[in-house]
């Protein structure tokens, strides 16, 4: 908020704000000054997922009827020294990696209709959320959204069914990964990922087709950026759709505790 009323542009990552309430604050200060104001969405630049939306672009699953997206790991104890775990504010994996696959899902697929969510913890000495399944019900897709940290042998990544056929992607994308290791995006092979982890296109009648993943770059969310601040191209991440993530969570949190679907703007 001092950015702002400063004049300076912002990035805040991701979710947003902790609060929708406090995200509409930004969003009406950032009018105010005529300045812009973005999440840190990185994984909207997933390999898999920009090959996912040129598969759904091409139109040869006909009509989206069923999404499933899982952010699955294997992390045996929680690390309660570290502020994600430690039961401090923004903690969990929901807004840790459920923002990831909140944002990609309606980013494909619009505003929902409404959500039923289950957050919880698995792990034993947990204090914060380590697992949920989330379920977003838009039009005429039905999408479902899980992350977990005791998945020590995981499955598909996105797992998409149409009205002509079926496209599924195993692997999490490669970038953090290498970074923590100390690669550099200028790397030969940089997010590339191997043929191993290249999705399957399933069309009845018609021989299983693999999709090379296209090669991923986070540093696209910084291009973006600096090309809508120029006037040069639409911001990706807008602010409202920051919004609508974090009022999705808190809709979820809701939903998990009372054990009920929660129609989208409620």
């Amino acid at each position: 908020m001092q950015c702002l009323r400063a004049g300076r542009y912002g990035v805040i990552d991701k979710p947003f704000p902790l609060t929708s309430a406090e995200a509409e604050q930004l969003i009406d200060e950032a009018r105010k000054q005529g300045v812009l104001v973005t999440a840190y969405q990185n994984r909207r630049w997933d390999g898999g997922f920009v090959t996912l939306k040129q598969v759904l672009a091409s139109g040869r699953l006909g009509r989206i009827v069923s999404y499933e997206a899982h952010f699955d790991r294997f992390r045996e104890a929680p690390r309660l020294d570290v502020w994600r775990e430690s039961g401090g504010p923004g903690g969990g994996t929901l807004f840790d990696l459920g923002s990831h696959l909140i944002d990609q899902a309606t980013a494909l697929f619009g505003n929902p209709k409404s959500i039923w969510a289950d957050v919880r913890i698995e792990r034993e000495n947990g204090v914060v959320d380590d697992a949920f399944d989330v379920m977003l019900k838009f039009d005429s897709v039905t999408a479902r959204l899980c992350g977990t940290n005791v998945a020590a042998m995981t499955g598909p990544v996105y797992a998409v069914h149409g009205t002509k056929g079926s496209f599924v992607k195993w692997g999490l994308d490669p970038q953090e990964d290498a970074l923590k290791a100390g690669a550099k995006f200028s790397d030969p092979g940089f997010g590339e990922e191997p043929e191993a982890k290249w999705g399957a296109l399933s069309i009845p009648g018609q021989p299983e087709e693999k999709v090379k993943t296209a090669r991923g770059d986070y540093r696209g969310i910084y291009e973006n950026v600096r090309d809508a601040i120029l006037g040069k191209a639409k911001l990706e991440v807008t602010p409202e759709q920051a919004w609508r993530t974090t009022r999705l969570i808190e809709l979820a949190r809701k939903s998990s505790a009372e054990g009920r679907r929660i129609a989208f703007g409620s």
